[in-house]
């Protein structure tokens, strides 16, 4: 986000701060309750959201923003002089090629306003004179921002930077007194002058991630092309230009801040040691874990911002003491709730039980092509430990990072009211990584204020982008009925076998034709005298879902409710097997019922018959044809399908010789849609001979055009597309 602030008595942060999401720091923490629930054994050893997030661009400020006309690699756009204007555009019939920006601006009737000698000429002037002068200040603020820390009550205008800090500032000043002056009265010259390359000092990691996050988090994703019409005038919309313009109204909202933001280059200080391994785990924990709610973390510990929607995380943790305490120096980190500034707070040696915790967690990215859609698994059972478990996962669109830390219990770890003291530790290996655990986290809650100060004040997102593009975009939701029931196992009680792997199980069937499981939950009630030697597992379908892992220690019996999140979308009809085994000698119990509750589509009604399944197999135009050598724009072959309904399946078929295919990439393109089929990969191997399936076009229109790019992007190797099919099946 573009935050201007200069203050003349306390330098406290000059710079434009883009990414960092708007809201207060945390509530000062008497303990780590600030951060939720601090019961070790009461946080999820996994978890992920219950609403599905929609990857995006981060709209980088060196491309000017949302203003950026991003479809220059789409067939219709290819070949554009880059310096065309926007009425120019709309003259030649290219229309669909403009900016988001650029298309609210048709839409409003003031295309022919926007100053384009102007703002070209306002760019200039800001890279060559003032970003140089932008970044001396900068530069000089973070080291009188130390001077003003370290000698407190001293005037650092008298010191050797402060006067050069003053110099420079003033030159500034003057600067920006010479800039062309441009009426910005469209939504496109505001993008390129606010959140563009109009922005004095812009980096290349400044962008609209923080407003991108909450949009992803906080609206439906658009996933078709729709078209809008006032005064007369029509424009259609890409799903891209509608993320575009959400994002952008999502730069200012009201939010809930965890954590300090860190910008000091050299890693250093409070602001770089949080958020805390305490307030990681617990933040983790009770927001995915318990609640399944999303939230947003700066992926990046050191003094950038990427702000990314987290998915989900899995924890697993050994022991780092024997039977005894371990006496710890322990700290405590406090937030200030107005400003956020983080000050330690010693507790001194005490006994404590350590526990050491490995955590992966996994995000939403928004480095892909800008109308990629978002793969239908998002929100799968499935919790990745590495990078190539998450890539196969969901194709490139979740990232990961797996992080090591020591928590302090002030209880052994079978007990289950131990509770997480002080801020734990991060491990040594991660010392100055700037890609280590998350700088801060937040969650966004509702739109801004009525007075915005960054958001574009030439859209309107209310009556425009919410109540007439978006809808247009969205695709409709299948209108079903619902009902309510409730199972009970009607084969308990049944003891439990003391310390036998077999277990005891119980099953309960659902009839056939209640349709897909929207919601569910299960009632257990188990007595037992210890319940932390028990393991309670529901299986269906070969999917294990574990409810209970040896947790609550010397605690009597387990009568509880448990969420069943995982089973969403599942068919409702089989079996449901609950078993359960207690690993541990001595104490004996029984369970004595349980009971699953669902909420189902169809509302008990007749199951509705579905439409056979076809299928065809159509060939692409044009091949063979050679491949241009080292050549961006590459060759393109079109395979039209004739079926119609959706599609259940996708498989492309390609034949391309080529003595050295990591020099080739292959894109699929489908309604303004690019999916990477293969990314420079495969080194000196020769030629490509294979069928890719592509999910994320499953439940998409069958019929029309399937376009499939190949590139090759280094020199010296040549080769050729023999041949391409799309083998498609749709019902």
């Amino acid at each position: 986000m573009n935050l201007r602030k200069t203050t003349a008595a306390a330098i406290a942060v000059l710079s434009v701060l883009t990414g960092a999401a708007v809201g207060t720091g945390a509530a000062a923490a008497a303990d780590n309750s600030v951060y939720g629930e601090v019961r070790f054994n009461t946080l999820p050893a996994r978890g992920k959201m219950a609403h599905a997030p929609w990857v995006g661009s981060w709209w980088a400020y060196t491309r000017n923003g949302i203003s950026h006309r991003h479809k220059t690699s789409f067939e219709e756009c290819r070949g554009l002089a880059a310096d065309l204007t926007s009425t120019q555009l709309v003259e030649q019939g290219k229309s669909f090629c403009l900016s988001a920006t650029e298309k609210i601006d048709l839409l409003k009737g003031r295309l022919d306003k926007i100053e384009w000698d102007g703002i070209k000429n306002y760019h200039k002037i800001t890279e060559e004179q003032l970003g140089p002068k932008q970044n001396q200040v900068r530069d000089l603020v973070r080291k009188l921002n130390k001077y003003i820390a370290d000698n407190p009550g001293k005037d650092w205008r008298e010191t050797d930077d402060g006067k050069e800090y003053l110099k420079v500032n003033g030159e500034l000043d003057t600067a920006k007194m010479a800039l062309p002056a441009i009426t910005v009265d469209t939504a496109t010259e505001f993008e390129q002058l606010e959140h563009g390359r109009g922005v004095p000092g812009v980096g290349s990691w400044w962008g609209h991630c923080n407003a991108w996050s909450a949009a992803s988090l906080m609206e439906d994703e658009p996933r078709k092309r729709g078209s809008v019409t006032e005064n007369g005038v029509t424009v259609e919309f890409s799903p891209g230009e509608v993320k575009a313009l959400l994002t952008e109204a999502w730069m200012e909202h009201a939010s809930s801040f965890f954590g300090s933001r860190h910008d000091d280059p050299e890693n250093e200080g409070s602001a770089y040691e949080d958020l805390t391994p305490a307030a990681f785990h617990i933040y983790f924990g009770t927001q995915l874990g318990l609640q399944h709610k999303g939230f947003v973390i700066d992926r990046f510990t050191g003094d950038e911002v990427w702000n990314q929607p987290v998915r989900s995380y899995v924890s697993r943790f050994e022991k780092l003491y024997t039977d005894a305490a371990v006496k710890t120096k322990v700290v405590q980190t406090e937030y200030n709730n107005r400003t956020g500034d983080a000050t330690k707070r010693e507790l001194g040696e005490i006994d404590v039980y350590p526990v050491q915790v490995t955590t992966s967690f996994h995000w939403v990215t928004d480095g892909l092509p800008h109308e990629e859609a978002t793969v239908a698994n998002i929100l799968a059972d499935v919790f990745p430990t590495n990078s190539s478990e998450a890539h196969s996962a969901w194709h490139g669109q979740i990232e990961m990072r797996t992080v090591t830390y020591t928590l302090y219990l002030d209880k052994p770890v079978e007990d289950p009211a131990a509770r997480i003291l002080g801020d734990g530790v991060w491990a040594n290996a991660m010392a100055k990584d700037d890609h280590a655990w998350p700088d801060f986290a937040w969650q966004p809650l509702s739109q801004g204020p009525s007075v915005r100060k960054y958001e574009n004040p030439h859209i309107e997102y209310a009556s425009l982008v919410e109540s007439k593009i978006l809808p247009a975009t969205l695709e409709a939701a299948p209108v079903v009925d619902m009902a309510s029931d409730e199972y009970t196992a009607g084969d308990v009680p049944k003891d439990i076998p003391d310390n036998n792997p077999t277990g005891v199980s119980s099953t309960l069937t659902v009839p056939a034709g209640k349709g897909k499981i929207r919601t569910a939950s299960l009632d257990v009630d188990v007595t037992h005298t210890y319940i932390g030697d028990l393991r309670i597992v529901l299986t269906r379908n070969g999917q294990s879902i574990v409810l209970h892992d040896r947790a609550g220690g010397g605690t009597d019996d387990l009568k509880r409710a448990f969420d069943l999140p995982q089973l969403a979308g599942q068919d409702s009809a089989g079996d449901f097997v609950l078993s359960i085994f207690d690993t541990a000698g001595q104490d004996v119990g029984k369970l004595n019922a349980w009971s699953l509750s669902l909420v189902t589509e169809n509302g008990g009604a007749a199951p509705v018959e579905p439409a056979a399944e076809q299928s065809g197999t159509f060939a692409g135009s044009g091949a063979p044809k050679d491949i241009p050598d080292n050549n961006r724009t590459g060759i393109t072959s079109t395979a039209t399908s004739t079926g119609t309904g959706n599609l259940t399946s996708v498989k492309i078929t390609v034949d391309i010789t080529h003595p050295y295919i990591g020099d080739l990439v292959i894109t699929l393109e489908r309604n303004g849609e690019a999916i990477v089929l293969q990314n420079k990969t495969g080194g000196s191997a020769d030629d490509v001979k294979k069928t890719f399936e592509v999910p994320a076009l499953v439940g998409k229109p069958a019929g029309g055009a399937f376009t499939l790019k190949v590139q090759d992007l280094a020199r010296a190797d040549k080769g050729k597309l023999n041949a391409f099919s799309a083998e498609l099946k749709w019902r």
